[in-house]
Order: structure tokens, then C-alpha cells, then sequence
């Protein structure tokens, strides 16, 4: 999804600029991290203390946690990006509820950042019809993909009827 059109978009792993993927995916925010930390402008960052190599999403959420300016202005960016993506899928599909999952969720929920993104939807909202929706994460965590395969296997073989 793209969610930046602007020249200074960045580049995403699949060779388009301003990419959701590139803004707000765990890799994404690991790229940024360790692109503005080989920029030298971020001595004071407590990432700064890290390996760049061992700069990653986690780092940027740990850092962030503890109010460390750099991280939370790349976290910032991840929420804005967010905040854009979904508001289209609000607008195409109105839905009644938004439910996001994987590691930079995990993240996002621990930092309490959810209900930004939601007031971020919000405001960029076309109609009051398209407030109405509830966001939230997944409960069941990185484990939902393999809950999905095995109801969808339970499902096929008849045993859920």
C-alpha cells in the first residue's frame, strides 16, 4: 500500500518508494533506525550506544520506551504511515473493526500507541459513517497464522460441522 507519494519517500525492499512496508514494517523501522544512526546526527541516542548491526525494530521500541527522541521520532513516522494505510482500508471497506498482529504490534500495543493511530484514522476520516470501527490486536499473537491453517484444515475435513 502506497502511503507516501512525495519525493522523499523511502525506498522500500521491493523497489517502490513510499511503501507502507517501508515505514511501518519491523524491517522497515530497523532500515530507518540504522540509516539515521550511520548519518552520525544521533550521538545522544541511547541507540547510538547499540552495534548498528544489532539495531532493530525491538531496539527502536526498547529505546522509545525510555523516551529516547530518535526512536520515538521513528516510531512517529510507523504510526503516521499506519494511521494512512488504514484509513483507506476504513474508507474502501468500512469495516466494524481493525484487528493488526506480528512484532511491531506487539510493540505498538506496549507503548499504547493503538489509540493514536485510531485518532489519526479519525481525523482523516471522510464521514462519520467511516468512525465508526473499533482497532485492536490480534489475541492471538504471532500464533495466528498457524491457528488460521489449523481451523481451516479442522474446517475441511468436516470436523467443525
Amino acid at each position: 500500500t502506497l502511503v507516501d507519494t512525495s519525493d522523499s519517500a523511502l525506498e522500500c525492499q521491493c523497489g517502490s518508494k513510499g511503501c507502507l512496508e517501508a515505514m511501518a514494517s519491523g524491517t522497515g523501522i530497523e532500515r530507518i533506525a540504522r540509516q539515521k544512526l550511520a548519518s552520525g546526527g544521533f550521538p545522544d541516542s541511547r541507540l547510538a550506544s547499540l552495534d548498528i548491526n544489532s539495531v532493530d525494530s525491538e531496539a527502536v521500541f526498547d529505546a522509545a520506551e525510555k523516551k529516547d527522541p530518535l526512536a520515538m521520532s521513528i516510531l512517529d513516522g510507523a504510526v503516521s504511515a499506519l494511521a494512512v494505510g488504514l484509513t483507506n482500508v476504513v474508507h474502501l471497506f468500512n469495516p466494524d473493526m481493525i484487528v493488526l498482529g506480528g512484532g511491531v504490534t506487539d510493540g505498538l500495543v506496549k507503548l499504547d500507541l493503538l489509540p493514536r493511530i485510531r485518532q489519526r484514522i479519525l481525523d482523516r476520516a471522510m464521514s462519520e459513517l467511516h468512525k465508526e470501527f473499533q482497532l485492536t490486536s490480534a489475541r492471538l499473537g504471532d500464533s495466528v497464522g498457524l491457528v488460521g491453517a489449523a481451523a481451516l484444515v479442522w474446517d475441511q475435513l468436516g470436523a467443525g460441522h
